[in-house]
This record gives structure tokens, C-alpha cells and sequence, in this order.
């Protein structure tokens, strides 16, 4: 899914530059998302990146990555979601869109 989720992002305009920018992506389906991501953040640090963004949809990914990652700069993506948890009022939010 890598590929496709790449081409898709970079279709869209989204500033994926090599070099400027990681897509990471689970390498299996069974690993649970909030684990994985809180540790894919814990193994980043060593690269010193100015500023590392998440762009998550599921309040209980954003719970653990604000308990875990403070550091970490958080956009929600107000999609449909697991319904677990309340969606964060605090955040830049980017809105649900259809594509034709």
C-alpha cells in the first residue's frame, strides 16, 4: 500500500519531498495503530527534525501521542473514525472530504 498511498499524496500536492518527509506505514495489519505510532515517534528522535507533524483522524491515536510525544505537532483529520474517545476541540482540524 505504500506506493499507492505515496502516489496519492503527492498527486494531491501533499509537501511529501524525499528527504523532507517519512510516510510511514504499519508493516503488519495486526500491530495496533496507537502502539505503532507512538512507537514510530520514539524511534525518529534520533534524526533531529525540526518539527514532526501527525495528521491523525482516531482520538485514542492523539491521546497517546500527546501523553507520550508532547513534541510531536497534531492536526486532527475529522473523518469517520472508531468513535472511541471524544474528538480533540483543541486542535487545527482539516475537515472530512468527498473526491469525485
Amino acid at each position: 500500500m505504500g506506493e499507492g498511498t505515496e502516489n496519492s499524496l503527492m498527486q494531491w500536492k501533499f509537501p511529501l519531498q524525499k528527504g523532507r518527509a517519512t510516510l510511514a506505514l504499519k508493516p503488519d495489519n495486526e500491530i495496533e495503530d496507537k502502539l505503532f505510532k507512538s512507537n514510530f515517534f520514539t524511534g525518529i528522535k534520533e534524526f533531529a527534525y525540526e518539527k514532526i507533524w501527525l495528521f491523525e483522524n482516531e482520538p485514542v491515536n492523539i491521546e497517546l501521542i500527546r501523553k507520550n510525544h508532547p513534541e510531536i505537532e497534531l492536526v486532527f483529520f475529522d473523518s469517520t473514525h472508531s468513535g472511541i474517545g471524544s474528538s480533540p476541540a483543541d486542535l487545527p482540524t482539516i475537515m472530512h472530504y468527498l473526491m469525485e
